[in-house]
This record gives structure tokens, sequence and C-alpha cells, in this order.
């Protein structure tokens, strides 16, 4: 029974995995995986912590009973009911069962040993049939006889090779035939709003065309009146002037007549002179008409030709589901600050599509559900839409981008919108007493934890004021090759987990270390090698925020990843220079999406990885420059997904953007004055955006804001 271990389950459900023999009496774990018990015994005992063990399928930990053995742990009923079927089988088809004839085999693993029939799987051998009634309770199962393997030989051989090839394309007809249904009733609902659309815009233009007309009536009606107005003020003047000529002609007339000879010469005199004095009163008097009839309606024949040519009806080449967009915008903004994106047209084929489609909308949604406000479009250019839009509120928002109603490939993104980059690098503080600070990590209560590469300080908590409140593993270092549990030989990383729990990278011992926030020991892991679960001289740790524990295995140039009981989930890279490859690997950092950053101090960069370890993208190369790499010591990133990497050699701290930009370069050359660094190894980020360094050889650890 106590054969070596294995790491799958077999896929015959009547066999233990550890022994594989038949159960005898089976023992389930926590996680439903079931063994022997006797089995579960001798796993006990092999077990480093008595009171655990753990599951060689899924490694999933379980506390051993109280009584001390697997007696304790409850019998797994559901296998002990499938043994029974398949012994009160057995007993049935014994007497019936003759020879099998070896072109019948079962439908669902392929056996010779046809026992049984299903009337809807057709023929199974005798453990397919157990499984059969157990799962599948609808399923009529009976046992084989002669006769029926005859009537069913022919049926298998077809159901096994060509009803196989004949079911799959009918199944590939039924999708291609859903997928047309849906098309047509796309076609359908575009059809409608189409129409919709067309009548709207029109409805539009008539509205548009009445106001155009009631205004130029109006105008028409104000430019008569005006005419209409000056033209009798000029005639008023006229009449009033021939009104008093005619009355003087009737004067002079009149006057005539009764002047003596004698008298007209003085009279002619008089009125001579008055009449030269109206006449220069007429001389002024405009007698031509002061307006024309010339008001006119003028109406451009090319806008006759836009109105009869307005509009398009067309079948766009366009394929929203094969559309993309590209551009920074579509994965981070920053509050108050422009930010753009482009959509790029495609036609079903991958494509670029030049159609200048106007049924394009974007809008960015809080991930509560509610629009925070549409992006608008700035310029057009071949098969390209460029938006831009300006965020008001901090989150994460989800940004749709629809073409014809329907998203695009990959839509919606998740933005992630931060306040604007405020750190400046001054020097706040320092604190001191702490013999080689090689690591610091922020609590979310504002403290410091520090640990001490010498061992001699152990593990150091700082207030937010500089102020010891806590220690622990102090004057604990052992200068040999063994240090006990809850002891460090040369510390080289710290961090502490979402729960407050304190993790501690034991560097000298190749092992981590998990303590309470108040020091007291929980568990280890690791030893000195390159298996799994094994470490050679280890350096960064950090928690992500779904609690899982990332090392640096520096010198097996590899990240190993557990989960929070340390045990064995994953791990990534391998040594090299190549894209996805690290040397002497030093920390680890996590940005809003849970992806990881690693100082790959070997090759001179940071290179990103996803949440399950494939490559992303890098960063950073060897030099002296701006934005180039010496010796990368450690990593952080900020709430606002700053990135901020120490590197030793140069003395400074470089903040980055997530795409590698350089934001502020803090120190740059060696020195022991408040605000210059001396081969700072640890940096972390407080949640007020306070930096914390670990300035190793000026024996403190300096805030920056």
């Amino acid at each position: 029974m106590d054969s070596s271990l294995r790491q799958e389950q077999p896929d015959d459900e009547f066999m233990c995995g550890l022994c594989l023999a038949e159960y005898n009496d089976p023992r389930a774990l926590p996680c439903l995986h079931a063994y022997c018990r006797e089995c579960l015994d001798a796993l006990m005992a092999r077990s480093q912590d008595p009171k655990m063990v753990s599951c060689p399928v899924c490694r999933k930990p379980a506390h051993v009973p109280d009584c001390g053995s697997a007696e304790g742990f409850p019998s797994d009923f559901r296998t002990k009911r499938l043994q029974e079927w398949k012994k009160d089988l057995d007993r049935r088809t014994a007497a019936q069962l003759p020879a099998v004839t070896p072109k019948c085999r079962c439908s669902v693993c392929l056996s010779v040993q046809v026992t049984h029939i299903c009337d809807t799987c057709g023929p199974l051998c005798r453990e397919c049939a157990v499984k059969e009634m157990a799962v599948k309770i609808s399923h009529k199962v009976h046992v084989c006889k002669q006769e029926t393997y005859q009537k069913t030989e022919t049926k298998s051989m077809f159901n096994s090779q060509h009803m196989f090839a004949v079911k799959s394309k009918m199944v590939e007809f039924e999708v291609a035939l859903k997928a047309i249904d849906e098309v047509r009733d796309h076609i359908s609902k575009r059809d409608k709003a189409t129409k919709d659309d067309i009548k709207a815009a029109f409805d539009e233009l008539k509205i548009i065309l009445q106001l155009r007309q009631e205004l130029l009536l109006k105008q028409v009606g104000d430019l008569t009146e005006e005419k209409l107005h000056l033209i009798d003020e000029q005639k008023k003047r006229i009449t009033d002037a021939h009104d008093r000529v005619s009355n003087y002609a009737t004067f002079l007339d009149q006057a005539t007549e009764k002047k003596e000879t004698g008298e007209l010469s003085a009279f002619r005199d008089v009125t001579t002179a008055y009449w030269c004095k109206q006449s220069d009163d007429h001389k002024v008097l405009q007698i031509e008409p002061c307006e024309q009839a010339n008001i006119q309606f003028y109406c451009d024949d090319n806008f006759k030709s836009v109105i009869r040519s307005i509009g398009s009806v067309f079948a766009s080449a366009v394929s929203p589901t094969h559309c993309m967009a590209e551009g920074s915008g579509i994965s981070r903004a920053t509050v108050g600050q422009l930010t753009d994106f482009a959509t790029v047209l495609m036609t079903a084929d991958n494509k670029p599509c030049n159609e200048q489609t106007q049924d394009v909308r974007t809008f960015l949604k809080q991930c509560s559900g509610e629009t925070a406000f549409d992006a608008r479009i700035v310029k057009r250019e071949k098969n390209k839409i460029f938006f831009s839009y300006c965020p008001l509120e901090v989150g994460r928002h989800h940004l749709h981008i629809q073409v014809f109603g329907k998203e695009i490939s990959k839509s919606p993104y998740t933005v992630n919108i931060q306040q604007p980059f405020k750190f400046q690098g001054d020097f706040v503080q320092e604190f001191s007493g702490i013999d080689q600070p090689w690591g610091v990590a922020c609590t979310a209560s504002g403290r410091a934890v520090v640990v001490d590469h010498t061992g001699w300080k152990g593990v150091v908590v700082f207030d937010s004021c500089g102020q010891v409140v806590d220690k622990f593993m102090d004057a604990m270092r052992v200068v040999n090759v063994w240090s006990p549990e809850g002891m460090c030989y040369y510390p080289t990383g710290i961090t502490v987990d979402g729960e407050g729990n304190i993790l501690v990278v034991d560097g000298g011992m190749n092992r981590i270390q998990k303590f309470t926030g108040n020091g007291t020991f929980l568990k280890v892991v690791g030893s000195a090698g390159n298996e799994i679960l094994q470490f050679n001289s280890p350096v960064g740790i950090r928690v992500n925020d779904s609690g899982e524990v990332y090392v640096c295995d520096r010198k097996n140039h590899r990240i190993q990843v557990l989960d929070c009981n340390f045990s064995f989930l994953r791990t990534f890279g391998r040594c090299g220079p190549r894209d996805g490859e690290l040397v002497f690997p030093r920390d680890v950092a996590f940005d809003s999406s849970q992806n990881a950053y690693i100082a790959d101090t070997g090759n001179h960069r940071i290179q990103v990885f996803s949440p399950n370890g494939a490559f992303l993208r890098k960063f950073g190369c060897e030099g002296e420059g701006r934005g180039q790499f010496k010796h990368l010591s450690s990593i952080c990133i900020d709430m606002t997904d700053h990135v901020y990497v120490a590197d030793k050699m140069k003395h400074c701290i470089t903040v980055f953007t997530t795409g590698g930009e350089v934001l502020r370069v803090v120190g740059g050359a060696p020195g022991s004055a408040p605000g210059v660094l001396n081969e700072p190894h640890g940096i972390d980020v407080s949640r007020d955006g306070l930096l914390y360094v670990a300035d190793t050889f000026n024996k403190r650890i300096q805030v920056f804001r």
C-alpha cells in the first residue's frame, strides 16, 4: 500500500491514486480526493508537519484527525457505492457473458470487453456501465447477450468511426446555421433601424428647411416694410413741397392782376428773391425714388444638387467583431488630462477598411454600471477613428466601443483612471538604528517593517514618526549552516500580506518564513535545491491581491508562486537573455491589473508578466543614462501604477510609467546627507504615497514624498 506518491489521479475510479490498486476502505480528504486508509496512514507518516497532510493531487493541506490516523477521515461513500454496484454487476453477468467479438468496442473507452448496452450511448464495458448508472441516471443500461452483440457490432463500428465524422459535420452545420440565423435577424433589425434613421434625418431636414423658410419670409417682410417706410417718407416730403409751389403760383396770379403797372417792378424783385430761396430748398430735396423694387431670393444650384443627392445607403464591409482599439486610453488615464485612443476598422477577413462609417459610439462606464461620459471624435485617418476624453473620477472604468451597435473585439476595455503623478522626490525624514537594512515593507496602518540583513537586529517595526514600536528575531542570527524555525540566517527580503502577516525571506537558509504582525512564528517552507519548493539564494518576495506569494528564486533564475499556505502553484522563467527569461531576478511588484513586474537584474531590465506567467513587455537596458540600469536591487508600484526601481550601483531611485517612460529620479551619487543614497536595496510605497528606502550602507531608512 505504501508505494511512491503519484502526482495525478488515475482515470480508473476503482483504483487508489497512491497504491494503484483497488480501493481498500477508501477515505476522503477535505478536497474530496479519496485514498485507501492504509495509504493515508503512510502519507501522514511521511509528512514534515505531524499536524498537516497535503493531498498528492491538488496539494491542498488538511489537518490530521485528532486520533492521529486516517481512521478519523470520513469514508468515501460514493466510491464504496461504485464498488458495490460493480460487484453486483459482476454477479449478474458472470453466467451470461459470451465470447466478445473484438470488433465490438465500448463506445466510451474503446475497450473490447463489452458487457452492457446503454440505449443512449451504445455498447459499454463493465467499468463504464457502472459510471453510466451512477452519473447518468436517466440512461437505461442492461446486460448485453450474444444476439445483442451481433446486432450492435456494425452499429459500434459506425459509432466509433463514420458516425463520429458525420456527427461532427452535423454540429459544424448547426453552428453555421445558427450564425446565419443570427446574421439574418441582425439584417432585419438593421433594415428597420436604417429606415428609422433615414426618416429621422429627413424629418430633421424638414424642420431645418421649415425654420429657414420662415426666417427668409420674415427677412423679406422686414425689408419690404423698411423700403415702403422710406418711400412713403420721401413721398410726403415731395407732396409738401408741391403744395407749397402750387400755392405760391396761385398767389402770383392773383397778385399780378391786382397790382398797378408801376408796382409790378418792385413786386417782381421781392418775389424773385423769395423764389430763389425756395429754389435752394428744392435742390436739397431728393425727387428721384429713394428705393427700388429690388428684393430677390437666391438659391444656389449647388444647394439644390446637394438636397437631391443627400444621404446614401450602402452595405458596410466593416466587421465589428474584427475591429480593434489601440492607444494608451484603452487601459489607463489620468484625472483632468486628455487621453486618446483609436478605433481600427477591419473587414471580416482582417483587412483594413477605409469606409468613413459614422455609426461608431464610445462611452465610459464606472464599474457600478453608471455611464460616466462619452468620448468625442478628434479626427479620421484611413481606417482609424481617433477619440479623446478627459476623465474626472479616479477608479476602474469600462470603455465600451461599439460599431453598428455591436461591441468590437475585446470591448469593453478596463481603464484604470488614476490621480496625476504628484511624487516629487522631496526628503521627509529618516529612521536609524539598523545595522544593514535590506528590505522594507509598508503595512496598511502606515507602519514600516524593516529586516536587518546581518540578522543582529532581526525585524524592526517603525511607526510613521520613526519610533520603534516592535521588533522580533533580534540577536537571533546563527553563524553556522543551520538555523531553527523562527530565526533567520542572513534575511534578504520582507513583505506584508493582506491579513497583516509578515513574510521574511531567509536567504541564508533558502526558505520563506511567515509571522503574525506581532512576530509570532506561523510556518516555514523551502530548502536548498532547484526542485519545487526549493530555493537557491531567494531575495525578493511580494503578495498579490489574490493572496498568491511570488518569490524571486535568484540563483535558480525563476519565480516560484505559492498560495497563502505555502503550497506550490506554478513557476515561470528560466536562465537566459530572451523575452520571458531571467538572470538573477531580485524583486517583484504588481500593478492594479495584477501583472507582475520583475527586476531582472542580470539582464538589466524590467520584465512584465501576466498573472499566469506569460511575458507581456519589457523596458530598460544596461547603462549610465536616464532610464538605464547597472544593478537592479528592488522594485515597487504605488496605488496609481507608477513603478519605482532601485539601482544600488547608481545610488538612485527611478520612477517610471508602466510603459517605461521616466518620470522622476531620486539620488544619483553616493553620500550620507539627507536625501542622498548609498547602495539602496529595498523600497516600498505606502498607501498615502510616501516612498520608504532601505539606504543600506548609510544604515538608515529614508522617506521621500
